[in-house]
């Protein structure tokens, strides 16, 4: 039966879209990252020559890898393996290639409203104990 998938009216296939300047390996390897459900044949090797498209990729003294992009930073152990297999690894790519390619504007007013609506909160709550 098929009726269990109609349950939910939107499924997102493609978390977050590549940038228009990808193309072919590097739009690919994007696209997987961002791929709902998670994709299964992921590679370091792949996920680090994008990286090194989109930013500035380095290794560091201890091995590990450092990425700058858009001022944003992302710093991962050296892998021990070429595939991707931890699903941790693959949030923080997520992570720092939405912060990373999201326009500033896109972000901060909403960091701002919850930081405001937290504030608002709070003096209420202070106003309920102290009435």
């Amino acid at each position: 039966m098929g009726s269990m998938h109609t349950s939910l009216p939107f499924r997102p296939t493609q978390l977050l879209l590549p940038p228009a300047s990808l193309s072919g390996a590097h739009r690919h390897t994007f696209e997987e990252i961002f791929k709902y459900p998670n994709s299964h044949n992921l590679t370091w090797s792949a996920v680090f020559a994008l990286l090194d498209e989109l930013g500035d990729v380095s290794v560091e003294s201890n091995g590990h890898m450092k990425i700058v992009h858009h001022g944003f930073l992302l710093v991962l152990p050296t892998p021990t393996t070429d595939e991707i297999t931890s699903f941790d690894d693959l949030l923080q790519l997520r992570l720092f290639l939405q912060k990373a390619e999201a326009p500033p504007a896109a972000y901060e007013p909403a960091v701002t409203e919850v930081h405001e609506e937290r504030h608002l909160s709070m003096a209420q709550r202070h106003a309920k104990h102290h009435h």
